[in-house]
């Protein structure tokens, strides 16, 4: 799902392509319960145990990869430094879920192309210019 993302320079611009990467895999739909680790979560997230563990683990994954984007996009001037980039990982993870859960109860694509403004929004509240997503 990320590994095209990943070619990208880090920073903004790979931090918008892992978000619209995400948003590709599930419009494609391409596992039929969504995001495999955003569904397998909510089964396990109240569980201890190793499954729990790697879930949680690969979540933790996730969310760093996008703060350490935003960190080489802060170092590199092309995201201010004013505000936390774990806050925007978490916002981005979050909305990107919720779109995940979103679509999958309505399939509208609509749901994806409003997240995908939404991450617009966010991005540009941290930049002062849109991102390409």
């Amino acid at each position: 799902m990320i590994q095209p993302a990943l070619a990208v320079a880090a920073g903004i611009e790979q931090l918008t392509a892992l978000c619209e990467a995400y948003l590709d895999y599930v419009g494609r739909r391409v596992w039929p319960g969504g995001c495999f680790f955003a569904s397998v979560a909510s089964e396990v997230g109240g569980r201890a145990g190793p499954i729990h563990d790697r879930i949680a683990g690969e979540q933790r994954r996730w969310v760093e990869l996008l703060a350490d984007n935003a960190r080489r996009a802060i170092a590199v001037g092309e995201l201010t430094a004013a505000e936390d980039p774990e806050q925007l990982a978490a916002e981005l993870s979050t909305m990107l879920t919720g779109a995940d859960i979103a679509y999958l109860l309505h399939e509208d694509r609509s749901i994806l192309d409003r997240v995908r403004v939404g991450i617009r929004a966010r991005v540009e509240s941290w930049s002062g210019h849109y991102a390409n997503v």
